[in-house]
């Protein structure tokens, strides 16, 4: 039997919470659940704590849980471990993770971190996370004094008045990112200098692979800022889309902006700028920076004239830096301020030519087929998987090999599709492929296994189906995560949707 801080006997339900103590560790099963974090809580040094998939921890307002042992969370697809508050509008501080017992990683799988001010801090200690989703209100994870992180098919968003906040803040850690999403919606005018959705300061060997950072705010945020990263930083094959819009006209930001830092590795990215005041930048270079980009898409939609916008901004103030483009497009924004200490290879350059990107709005940054992006990259990049020249942006074009009849594609199986966009706002697409006809039910449901819409529940034939999620018509359902439930032939396929509003 555990010993409990205290007792407390809840009416109208029918599970009896484990209230935790201050100290804490073991095993907490789906028997413990919920967990209840009262007061500030921690695992010891040398001590273990397991939590199991499907158990809820709720936090009372303010608490937090430090780990100065070992945390193993493991989460599956449809029973995901949840850290949140104790009711709606309990805002709890966090998880914290201190690397006392050095080299001992710290692992995430399949959980969800919501409603809370730092979502996941980790202080000189190493933490591997898949398939997380964190909702914070200042940081979505901070890392400082030789931390490493690696995060894969993870989502961090940050939505709040507060102009300081950041997505992700690496100071001397070491961040590696792949296939996650980086969000931050800043929802207040100020005059604060811009914060950003990805900050990395005096980073150690950093690497951000096939990710998506999305910056939105009134008053400016930058997508990625660097300062004194010296060439151990590579961005590749991934997407920056900054909106700066309903702000103050002499704010500005940009996609990237360096601060005596060199990026030499920025390779196959899709950068996307909107602004309706203000200026608005790809690349800005401070103070000795030095950045080249190659094989990449820098495009401007939704403009409003009267904006600044460049796709290479030279800070004229001190010392220079320096930029170099190669083998990139870019439209609606004008090159560059800086004849003398901007470069680039005019007879591999695109200029104001639309990337044809499949939806920019919904940020479907694929290549449509006839883009001039598609195999017009550098021959010295490696060819793309389909063995043609490697194309500019993000998202290879796949050549389907010429047939001399048309065909219909023949489904072999039961697949779910990707959901796209996700997170998303108002509605979000996917596709389901049936290989024979059959009773389809497609629903979406809470965290709590509440169906919230039935999208399909009848007889379908095979073959390729699309299917749009608009949730205005679901009634006023609050941000968070839901589940996608797809059942057909006997057999279920699930994916987590994140609705952002």
């Amino acid at each position: 039997m555990r010993v409990l801080s205290f007792t407390l006997l809840l009416s109208l339900i029918l599970t009896l919470p484990l209230f935790a103590s201050n100290s804490v560790s073991g095993t907490w099963t789906t028997d413990d659940s919920p967990v209840v974090i009262e007061e500030d809580s921690y695992v010891p040094v040398g001590d273990q704590l397991t939590i199991e998939a499907g158990v809820l921890v709720w936090f009372m307002e303010g608490a937090r849980l430090e780990v100065y042992g070992q945390i193993t969370v493991v989460g599956e697809p449809k029973n995901p471990v949840v850290f949140t508050g104790y009711e709606d509008g309990t805002i709890w501080d966090g998880l914290f993770i201190y690397g006392t017992d050095e080299g001992l990683p710290n692992t995430f799988t399949y959980a969800h971190i919501l409603n809370c001010v730092y979502g996941l801090s980790v202080d000189a200690g190493i933490a591997h996370l898949n398939q997380v989703t964190v909702k914070a209100e200042y940081y979505g994870m901070l890392m400082m004094h030789n931390a490493y992180v690696r995060v894969t098919d993870s989502i961090m968003n940050v939505t709040t008045t507060n102009p300081d906040a950041i997505t992700v803040y690496a100071l001397e850690s070491q961040l590696d990112a792949l296939r996650s999403t980086f969000e931050l919606n800043i929802q207040q005018t100020t005059s604060n200098p811009p914060t950003a959705a990805i900050k990395l300061r005096l980073a150690q060997e950093t690497t951000i692979d096939s990710c998506h950072v999305r910056a939105t705010s009134r008053s400016g945020a930058h997508g990625i800022n660097l300062l004194a990263c010296y060439d151990n930083v590579d961005i590749r094959h991934s997407s920056i889309h900054v909106i700066h819009n309903g702000g103050l006209a002499e704010q500005s930001c940009a996609a990237i902006f360096a601060n005596d830092s060199d990026l030499f590795n920025l390779d196959h990215m899709s950068i996307h700028l909107e602004a309706d005041a203000g200026s608005i930048y790809g690349i800005y270079a401070k103070f000795s920076s030095r950045i080249e980009l190659v094989n990449s898409i820098i495009s401007a939609t939704n403009v409003v004239s009267g904006t600044q916008r460049y796709a290479s901004y030279i800070d004229p103030n001190g010392f220079h830096g320096s930029v170099n483009f190669a083998y990139s497009l870019v439209n609606q924004v004008t090159l560059h301020n800086n004849t003398e200490f901007f470069t680039y290879d005019e007879f591999s350059m695109l200029i104001d030519e639309d990337p044809l990107w499949v939806d920019a709005d919904l940020e479907d940054y694929h290549l449509q087929p006839e883009s001039p992006c598609i195999d017009t990259g550098s021959p010295a990049s490696e060819p793309d998987p389909d063995d043609t020249t490697t194309d500019m942006g993000r998202h290879y074009y796949y050549v389907i090999s010429d047939v001399t009849e048309p065909s219909v594609p023949v489904v072999r199986e039961f697949t779910l599709g990707s959901v796209y966009p996700n997170p998303f706002n108002a509605a979000t697409r996917f596709s389901v492929d049936l290989p024979n006809a059959t009773r389809l039910d497609v629903r979406v449901q809470n965290v709590l296994g509440q169906t919230v819409a039935t999208l399909a529940d009848g007889q379908y034939r095979a073959g390729h189906h699309e299917f749009t999620w608009q949730t205005a018509r679901d009634g006023n359902l609050a941000s968070g995560i839901y589940l996608l439930h797809v059942r057909a032939n006997g057999s279920v396929q699930s994916q987590r949707l994140v609705l952002l509003k």
